[in-house]
């Protein structure tokens, strides 16, 4: 049943819904006065199926129960006065118990000051903001600040003061709450185990923004991430931008300190990528990049990314990265010579990436010892080891199946679990299928022929190796022998 009565610029509301897939009772009041907007609204939603509705398909036959409370008033939209809240909150699928949140609740206020204040408070969620308001525009304020410093990303953006009768010029503060049954059930990347604090702060009159986020421990699986922070801040009158991020993250050799530094102004972005192992042997690096946008004359981006001179140590062996280009254009990319070197070893990559199947990336390999890959990877399920010389081609990459592949890698002194067999032709592509590393090895050992079939599974640290040996040493069983 639905009531609707109108007076003057008031509008009343009454529905009441007995459905089986939509059971709830609502009273509404609100404004049509743009002047003097307010809105009241009581709901009682028993239950609400939204995959009957086209709504959350994901999970069919789940359904939704809340209880909801709206009183709000004020001068503009920006400006309200009142509060929202949705207590009860389940969303219950046919077959698992569902999350449930006891409370969420908005208050908005206007203090003597002048400035507005929101308030947030929830049971994974907890915040405030203090200022200026003008939601209608925030989008577009942020993005006219970031385009002070990268004109070429945002384009279209002017930078004169604001004219608009309420800016955008706010503080906000945040903590995020433990979501633990939150990244359960939406099978989240990561979950909070203790507080995150979000904070920052948006001057569309100054032409500043700010971002600051501290997370000391988050949970990646059965993976310890610590002391994760982030601060990024615009400066919109000296059109430059700064960004600060470290991590330490959990690996199979250690735990391994991650951190990002990256300034920008005029387009172009220099950033360093930083990491350390804390293992025995060292395994450390900087990569330094000067990355430039621009727009070609039909407005496309342009992209270059430039590798300026840095080092990688992997278990004890520096590498050195000279300089190199990589262009992007859409969904084109090219690369000139990256080249990464350790004596006479060296990684050189070449080529193009697109969606003409022709397009061909390739990576050629010249002694490059398995050992330190493997090893530095921690693929403890095929330790593969010798010196490999070789190309490794890609092509159709945007297809459902990309080809990769190597015709014939030549690996001296091949080894499986640290037992040499002997010089092989190693023949190597990627099923797309089953997420695997297919090879054949023809292995020579002093006229004794042997061969190796199979494949390797890194995402699932396993393999399905199949050997037709002769006469080779059986150390290579030792691990499963002692397993």
């Amino acid at each position: 049943a639905a009531h609707l009565a109108i007076d003057n610029n008031m509008v009343s509301a009454h529905l009441d819904c007995g459905d089986n897939d939509a059971s709830f009772v609502a009273e509404s009041t609100f404004s049509i006065d743009p002047k003097a907007p307010a809105i009241t609204l009581s709901s009682a939603i028993n239950r609400f199926t939204p995959s009957r509705f086209g709504l959350l398909p994901k999970y069919p036959g789940a359904t939704i129960c809340a209880d909801i409370d709206i009183d709000a008033e004020g001068e503009s939209w920006n400006t309200l006065t009142g509060h929202a809240n949705v207590d009860n909150l389940s969303l219950k699928p046919v077959d698992s118990e569902g999350i449930s949140m006891r409370h969420f609740g908005i208050t908005t206020n206007q203090p003597s000051t002048g400035q507005s204040r929101i308030d947030i408070s929830s049971d994974y969620l907890d915040g405030t903001l203090l200022g200026s308001f003008n939601l209608k525009t925030l989008g577009h304020s942020v993005l006219d600040v970031l385009s002070t410093a990268f004109p070429a990303l945002v384009p279209g953006h002017q930078h004169d003061t604001p004219e608009a009768p309420r800016v955008n010029d706010f503080i906000f503060d945040f903590k995020i709450k433990e979501t633990e049954n939150l990244a359960e059930f939406f099978n989240l990347p990561v979950s909070v185990i203790y507080p995150v604090s979000v904070r920052g702060a948006v001057d569309q009159t100054s032409r500043d923004l700010e971002f600051n986020l501290s997370a000391p421990y988050l949970r990646q699986g059965s993976k310890l991430i610590e002391n994760t922070s982030l601060s990024a801040y615009v400066d919109g009158r000296e059109e430059r931008a700064r960004l600060n991020f470290c991590s330490s993250v959990p690996t199979k050799g250690g735990p391994m300190a991650l951190e990002v530094k990256a300034s920008g102004r005029n387009d172009t972005l220099r950033t360093t990528f930083g990491w350390k192992i804390d293992r025995q042997r060292d395994y450390e690096g900087k990569i330094r990049l000067a990355t430039s946008f621009s727009r070609d004359e039909e407005g496309q981006l342009l992209t270059s990314v430039a590798f300026r001179p840095s080092t990688a140590t992997f278990n004890d062996s520096t590498w050195t990265i000279t300089p190199a280009t990589i262009n992007i254009k859409g969904r084109d990319i090219s690369v000139d010579g990256l080249n990464v070197t350790h004596g006479n070893q060296y990684i050189h990559i070449n080529g193009n990436v697109s969606p003409d199947p022709t397009s061909l990336l390739t990576l050629n390999l010249r002694d490059f010892s398995l050992d330190y890959l493997f090893e530095s990877l921690g693929i403890d399920a095929a330790m593969l080891g010798g010196d490999a010389s070789g190309t490794f081609y890609a092509s159709e990459i945007y297809s459902g199946s990309p080809r990769l592949e190597t015709p014939g890698l030549h690996v001296k002194d091949i080894s499986y679990n640290q037992t040499v067999l002997g010089d092989a032709v190693v023949r190597s592509w990627f099923n797309t299928d089953n997420k695997a590393v297919e090879l054949r090895a023809d292995i020579d050992n002093d006229g004794r022929k042997s061969t190796i079939d199979g494949a390797i599974f890194a995402t699932r640290d396993s393999l399905d190796l199949t050997f037709h040996v002769d006469r080779v040493p059986v150390g290579f069983l030792e691990h499963y022998m002692n397993a």
